[in-house]
């Protein structure tokens, strides 16, 4: 056409800008854009072919491109095509800026403008990122209203999941119940909203529905939702269930988001051989992938293992991130392999890496000598640091210093029962008994409760456990039940009522959940 000499109208620009933008062709579209500023081909006179390069930067997510062209090229002083302004509420919800999203989307109601699903979605996301629950009942109602949700599943979803980021579970459950469920979209946003808020039986007994529909098979976010919820609930045997059921070995091989989840899951669950072996499966391995076996290494112990995992990793020209030294620290910290860490705290800045306050935390731990690194700044600390100068302290047997540390780690993070409980032992050790029984009313009149640990999750054969959410944690000096009463198999507890019991190995303590007879 331009050899021919004839100049392409706004239709024909603007049907070369959507080709590029459905493309994602980034570099050619910013060139073609340019080429058309030089020509001027409908570039001043055409809202077609400018709200078409909007459209295709927010597609791009350049959205500093898109916001010159739409507040200074007089798009947004025109309110005859809303695709744009529905297009710019997607952009700002694509790049995360929550704020901007649901100031423009009011703008676009005040206006009289339309948004359509793909604009009200966005502005629902915007909502669960920024917690506005109260504009998201409203949006809501709006959908409801405008029957959006029955035409437009995308819109239910996108509910679900803004509930379920709430912790309103209950209404993600219902709107759930009143959407159609051929779509698998659906029954992830579920689970994920189940599994958000720790209520993962429930996950797993919709999880268990899902696939009894026959039509719909479980994608790569079903799965890791599923193996990320087992790893959170150490029911390593839903997590086998899952990985003989629905994830062979060609998966492992080429999707390593589900592997790295399954990694993951068995390391979590005390598996670390089985970990190991999936782990050794995979051919695509991201950095996600290494630091996973390189944590699951060194929650169990295994420090020098995933020091030798790292290596192998800088091998693969894999390169680490924060987390995977933080991993590397952690690891060395646990097992006291001091100048390992220093070595390792050394090589952050071969990958232009700055340590964070975890970093130096785990080298508190790691070195025991929480003198040597000086008292630090509570405005400009973690929880973290302090835990781990209170535990050097403790290792040199030094109340004193871990005394004045407690007193820095609850200014700086009042509602962690360790610090209080920390600070009242070091009182009963050199004999302030009132500063000890102070230390303890304090912490009730801020209401923190201590903790109870426990080691293992009751589940019934043929029952399906329910309302996690309502789980109590039993003290294991309150009953002694019979062993005979007792099954242990692979490191879990099978009893007919939930109680805390001693073996052979030990005492176990056992978390009760309630349990659906159907």
């Amino acid at each position: 056409m331009l050899v021919s000499g004839i100049d392409p109208d706004s239709m024909v620009v603007s049907c070369v800008i959507s080709g590029l933008s459905n493309a994602i062709c980034i570099s050619a579209g910013k060139t073609f854009h340019g080429f058309i500023f030089r020509r001027h081909y409908c570039y001043n006179r055409d809202e077609m072919v400018r709200n078409a390069l909007v459209s295709m930067y927010c597609k791009f997510g350049l959205i500093s491109y898109a916001e010159n062209i739409f507040f200074n090229g007089g798009v947004s002083n025109s309110i005859i095509d809303k695709e744009v302004w529905n297009a710019m509420v997607c952009g700002y919800g694509k790049a995360k800026r929550g704020a901007k999203c649901i100031d423009l989307f009011r703008e676009m109601v005040r206006l009289g403008i339309d948004p359509d699903s793909y604009g009200l979605v966005s502005v629902i996301c915007s909502c669960s990122q920024l917690g506005e629950m109260h504009l998201g009942r409203s949006l809501h109602g709006y959908a409801v209203k405008r029957l959006m949700m029955n035409e437009h599943t995308s819109v239910s979803n996108s509910l679900i999941d803004m509930y379920g980021s709430f912790g309103e579970v209950g209404i993600a459950r219902k709107l759930f119940c009143r959407t159609n469920k051929d779509d698998v979209v659906t029954w992830n946003t579920m689970i994920s909203a189940y599994a958000r808020c720790g209520r993962y039986a429930e996950a797993f007994s919709l999880f268990d529905k899902m696939v009894l529909q026959g039509n719909i098979k479980p994608t790569t976010t079903t799965l890791v939702t599923v193996l990320s919820a087992c790893a959170h609930m150490a029911s390593i045997e839903k997590g086998e269930e899952v990985h003989h059921k629905y994830i062979d070995d060609e998966m492992l091989s080429s999707n390593p988001t589900v592997a790295t989840a399954l990694v993951d899951m068995y390391a979590k669950c005390g598996q670390l051989e089985k970990s190991k072996n999936v782990f050794n499966k995979m051919t695509e391995r991201d950095v996600v992938s290494w630091n996973v076996m390189i944590s699951g290494y060194g929650m169990h112990g295994d420090a020098r293992s995933a020091i030798d995992t790292f290596e192998q990793m800088e091998r693969s020209n894999a390169k680490p991130n924060e987390l995977t030294f933080l991993a590397l620290l952690s690891a060395c910290s646990h097992v006291g392999l001091v100048e390992e860490g220093k070595s390792l705290f050394g090589r952050m800045g071969d990958y232009a890496l700055k340590p964070t306050l975890k970093h130096y935390a785990c080298m508190v731990g790691s070195s025991g000598r929480g003198r040597k690194f000086g008292f630090v700044n509570a405005d400009g600390s973690d929880g973290g640091l302090w835990g781990a100068l209170l535990s050097a302290c403790k290792t040199h047997n030094d109340p004193k210093m871990g005394i004045r540390i407690a007193r820095r780690a609850i200014e700086c993070d009042p509602q962690n029962d360790g610090y209080y409980v920390t600070i009242s032992n070091l009182y009963d050790a050199i004999g302030m008994w009132e500063e000890a029984d102070r230390a303890r009313t304090l912490m009730k009149e801020r209401g923190v409760e201590k903790a109870v640990g426990w080691s293992a999750v009751i589940e019934l054969a043929g029952k399906a456990a329910r309302d996690i959410e309502k789980s109590r944690i039993v003290p294991r000096h309150i009953l002694q039940l019979a062993v005979a009463d007792v099954t242990i198999a692979n490191g879990r507890c099978y009893a007919q009522h939930p109680q805390p019991f001693a073996s052979e190995e030990g005492w176990w303590f056992v978390k009760a959940i309630s349990v659906d007879d159907d």
